[in-house]
């Protein structure tokens, strides 16, 4: 039995081997036939200029559609994890921060990870998989909602990354390298909003943590096949692009604060929520993502 709060959902092959005397190949074989299990790579989330060993894993992930998981909460809000397919625990932390925050949720976690073709992007010359296609799908049904808000959630600063000065790198639209909450074609309509909040974001972080944001400083999301462009969604949708450092949302101590204060941040100054409950599901304990508010799961 593990506790919610532990956010544990990653257990290294070392731990599984001194556990349960399995090899290498017995727990890869047992995973590919286990489903809600990944083998990942946890020197992938570590800068390269660290000089990280490969230390293979378990990742543990919750699912209730053919591509990952959708969980409809019926708010203004909707967390995305495109990329947690490939990303380590990108789409754990990002799972956290909905169900504590009440936000809907939307995780790609199943597919061709050899051939790894992104959703967050959608271009009209691609023949999409069925799964794919469900997951544009829901994705368009969630944020379907009058003044609705997306973030979607990258991990950042792992081995083919630079590791940079700040934790949390936001983006609206804007070019590389272009800090303004200006600009051609932005994702975020309600500027004025948004610029409270991200002040209040930074600032609560710095505070808290002693953690840095940025806006704009170090990726683009000028894109034009980014998903907010080309699916069909209402065109007052404000979707926010939130690149957070592997260091932060797998390494640190503090993550699932980190997690609840991201939470607490978006109920306070997008949607004039505060002092949001703590969900009854993770005051009790169970086996990995069971009785955490998903419709239609099963272990």
């Amino acid at each position: 039995m593990m506790s919610a709060y532990e956010m544990v959902n990653i257990e290294r092959f070392a731990d599984i081997q001194s556990r349960a005397g399995l090899t290498d190949s017995e727990i890869i074989e047992t995973v590919e036939q286990t489903p809600g299990y990944r083998v990942i790579n946890l020197a992938a989330t570590i800068p390269v200029e660290a000089k990280p060993m490969d230390r293979l894993a378990v990742e543990h992930f919750p699912f209730n559609r053919s591509y990952g998981c959708c969980i409809d909460r019926g708010s203004r809000v909707t967390i995305i994890a495109s990329a947690s397919i490939v990303d380590a625990a990108g789409g754990t932390f990002a799972f956290y921060i909905a169900l504590m925050g009440g936000f809907n949720f939307i995780g790609r976690e199943i597919g061709n990870r050899t051939i790894y073709r992104p959703v967050y992007i959608k271009k009209d010359d691609v023949e999409y998989t069925d799964s794919e296609k469900e997951y544009f799908k829901d994705l368009e049904k969630l944020v379907d909602k009058p003044d609705s808000w997306s973030f979607d959630i990258f991990p950042a600063s792992g081995a083919q990354e630079l590791e940079y000065d700040t934790s949390f790198h936001f983006g609206i639209g804007n070019g590389k390298g272009v800090e303004s909450f200006e600009g051609d074609a932005l994702l975020v309509n309600d500027i004025e909003t948004y610029k409270k909040f991200y002040a209040a974001f930074a600032e609560t972080m710095e505070e808290k943590f002693g953690l840095l944001c940025d806006s704009g400083r170090y990726h683009s999301t000028a894109i034009k096949t980014m998903w907010r462009r080309k699916l069909d969604v209402p065109k007052d949708l404000n979707a926010v692009v939130l690149r957070i450092a592997w260091s932060t949302l797998l390494w640190n101590d503090k993550r699932l604060l980190i997690a609840k204060t991201i939470a607490d941040c978006i109920n306070e100054y997008i949607l004039s929520k505060k002092d949001v409950p703590i969900p009854q599901s993770l005051t009790t304990k169970a086996i990995g993502f069971n009785g955490y508010d998903i419709p239609n799961y099963e272990e």
